[in-house]
């Protein structure tokens, strides 16, 4: 068993966690309901699909692991019904100014922060720590049927770690549409660790996938970089960029899910 799966299974017992391996890749957790397919470095050049699985199915890359381990963690936690519970409507939902926003997300989510115009908090009643933050862009015309709607995506939604807030996404999307005039919304999810189904929940269909993304991951951080990104940027067009500084990592992309909200 190489180094990922010996750290993944030890993290999985250390918390109480059942599971059953195969091929020391595929984690199976929940009584088979979750699977989790690790991804080593060695075999990042290859994308690894989500195959027909009646549960959640998980590709959980090495890098990841590495760079983001405690979210990793407190998101397989979360699924596993191992972090701790607390419904919505024992919170205190505010409106949080940007740099509050982009704290949280850097430190919980595990893509981090971008940009957005409209950002909302869950806080706990008692200490008012804040345990969930939603965060919205700017409106744009987009063309639809014939005629322009206004657009929202939602950028973000971030749960505290170790923390599940039960009710937290549509409380604080409620929110959103009352003080906004709201005709649409749309959101990603990454196809590798979610298949959406809690947009789905509230009124979301899936409308496209975005195809396959490509990354560079630094050898020494583990931190990933959008290859459009680098290939912007000529002091990285280099032939032994990835041979000497890191690895190239091909993922599902994105699934596009929208709402209208006329």
């Amino acid at each position: 068993m190489d180094i990922f799966s010996l750290e993944f299974s030890s993290f999985l017992e250390d918390s109480n966690i059942c599971y059953h391996m195969e091929n020391e890749s595929l984690f199976y957790l929940n009584k088979g309901m979750l699977c989790i397919k690790l991804v080593p470095l060695e075999d990042y050049s290859i994308i690894h699909y989500t195959p027909d699985f009646t549960g959640r199915y998980i590709i959980l890359h090495q890098d990841r692991w590495v760079d983001r381990r405690d979210i990793v963690k407190s998101i397989i936690m979360g699924l596993s019904g191992k972090n701790r519970v607390i419904y919505a409507r024992n919170t205190i939902l505010e409106k949080i100014n940007r740099d509050v926003a982009a704290q949280f997300h850097s430190t919980h989510h595990l893509i981090g922060y971008t940009k957005a115009k409209f950002n909302y908090g869950l806080r706990d009643v008692s200490d008012k720590s804040l345990l969930a933050v939603s965060s919205f862009s700017s409106s744009r015309k987009m063309l639809r049927s014939g005629r322009y709607v206004n657009s929202y995506e939602w950028v973000r939604y971030t749960s505290a770690l170790g923390f599940r807030v039960v009710g937290g996404m549509s409380k604080m999307l409620s929110l959103f549409l009352k003080e906004q005039n709201v005709e649409e919304v749309m959101t990603y999810c990454d196809a590798d660790w979610s298949n959406g189904k809690s947009y789905e929940s509230m009124g979301f269909s899936l409308e496209s996938k975005t195809g396959e993304i490509e990354y560079f991951i630094d050898k020494l951080t583990y931190q990933r970089t959008s290859l459009k990104k680098i290939r912007r940027d000529e002091k990285f067009n280099s032939p032994d960029l990835f041979k000497h500084n890191g690895y190239l990592l091909r993922t599902q992309g994105n699934l596009k899910f929208i709402a209208s909200f006329e």
